[in-house]
């Protein structure tokens, strides 16, 4: 053999093995991949069972049906109950008019009777007074069935009373409630608040304000609260309009009311009859908001002649006046109102103010806790008078100098 031809034949040799090693590697790797993607279809399965875990997800050559579903029917209801409605009764009174007049501490009884009587419940009927401070209601049922009405005059004023059948209103009453006064008898004297917080023996100072109630007034009554102390507010009769929650809140605090008639006009140019209403008007309001009796007038100007006295006397009221004036309303400077009354400070003193000026109250924020430093107790002057050696009486002027 030649050597060319050995040559040719190694070659054909080496080719044929590179071939059968190629094949061995495709087999080899192909054999691999099938061992590596029945690990992973069948891993959770032992060798023979179904992994039944994905039968669910598995297209099926099966036909399916959806099975008829029977239509849903709602059990049959019954119609709701409904109650007849409540046939209202007429009601007929002993008034010939839906109105009654009576006099302070007066009692009437009226008669009551429901049409038609047959079917109908004296039992539900019931009375609601608009304002019980003005008078009350009550309706009581006899043993014959025959309702009636009690209504018992407190104090002066208007209210009104609706007679209700079962929550439903029949008819309204418009009551007047008139004082229980004899011209030309003296009255006496109202009494006065007590309060057992002051202590006799300490030094004390009235601090009273007029004019009022006005729009700084409670903003006055917030300082007072602050340092818990208390005064005397002599309030004009056509300032109360719109402000009688300031009224009321005057009282609830504590502190003490005092007319300074109703418009503010001059006593001493006036009849003794118009002095009685400048003061009377402002009595009754201030006693149908408040239930409480005025006992002390400061006439506007503090000016005073027989006819007031007189009035005074007849109408049982006391004359205050003051013995120091910061003249706050000239000013309107609240340095210049708390030097005067500082420099003024003595127990006993009453001092007039003025509650409808911004800079008043705002001195008050300085006045009041410097008196209060001095250990004067700050007072009403009816708590200053209760402590007097000599015992008030109806017309007498204080001026407590």
């Amino acid at each position: 053999m030649t050597k060319a031809k050995s040559a040719m034949l190694i070659c054909i040799a080496s080719v044929c093995l590179l071939l059968i090693i190629g094949f061995l590697i495709v087999g080899i790797a192909e054999y691999a991949d099938e061992r590596r993607g029945g690990a992973n279809t069948n891993e959770s399965s032992p060798p023979g069972e179904i992994d039944e875990s994905n039968i669910a997800d598995a297209p099926t050559d099966e036909p399916t049906t959806d099975m008829p579903t029977e239509p849903q029917t709602e059990p049959p209801t019954e119609p709701p109950v409904t109650e007849p409605p409540i046939v209202l009764p007429e009601l007929k009174m002993s008034l010939t008019e839906p109105s009654m007049s009576l006099i302070e501490g007066e009692t009437q009884t009226v008669q009551l009777e429901l049409i038609p009587s047959e079917g109908s419940d004296a039992s539900l009927l019931a009375a609601n007074v608009s304002d019980a401070s003005i008078a009350t209601a009550s309706i009581s049922v006899s043993d014959s069935g025959t309702p009636e009405m009690t209504v018992a005059a407190k104090a002066f004023g208007t209210c009104t009373i609706d007679i209700a059948y079962n929550g439903s209103v029949l008819v309204t009453v418009a009551v007047s409630v008139a004082e229980d006064y004899n011209p030309g008898t003296p009255k006496p004297l109202p009494p006065a608040p007590v309060h057992d917080d002051i202590d006799p023996d300490k030094p004390m100072i009235a601090l009273t304000f007029d004019d009022g109630p006005g729009n700084y007034t409670d903003e006055l009554l917030d300082i007072l609260a602050e340092y818990d102390v208390r005064a005397t507010f002599l309030v004009v009769g056509n300032m109360i309009k719109g402000r009688e929650d300031i009224i009321k809140r005057e009282i609830a605090d504590g502190h003490e009311i005092g007319i300074h008639t109703w418009d503010h006009t001059k006593l001493t140019t006036l009849s003794p009859s118009e002095i009685t209403e400048e003061i009377d008007s402002v009595r009754r309001e201030i006693r149908r908001l408040t239930g409480v009796t005025p006992r002390i007038v400061r006439p506007p100007y503090g000016s005073t002649n027989d006819d007031v006295k007189a009035v005074s006397v007849a109408e049982g009221f006391l004359i205050v006046r003051w013995n120091v004036d910061p003249e706050d309303w000239k000013t309107r400077d609240a340095q210049a109102t708390f030097d005067h009354i500082m420099s003024h400070a003595k127990s006993g003193n009453i001092i007039l103010c003025h509650d409808i000026h911004k800079e008043t109250v705002e001195s008050m924020r300085l006045v009041i806790p410097a008196l209060l430093e001095q250990g004067y107790q700050l007072v009403t002057v009816s708590d200053m008078l209760q402590y007097s050696k000599t015992e008030p009486v109806p017309g007498q002027i204080i001026n407590k100098q």
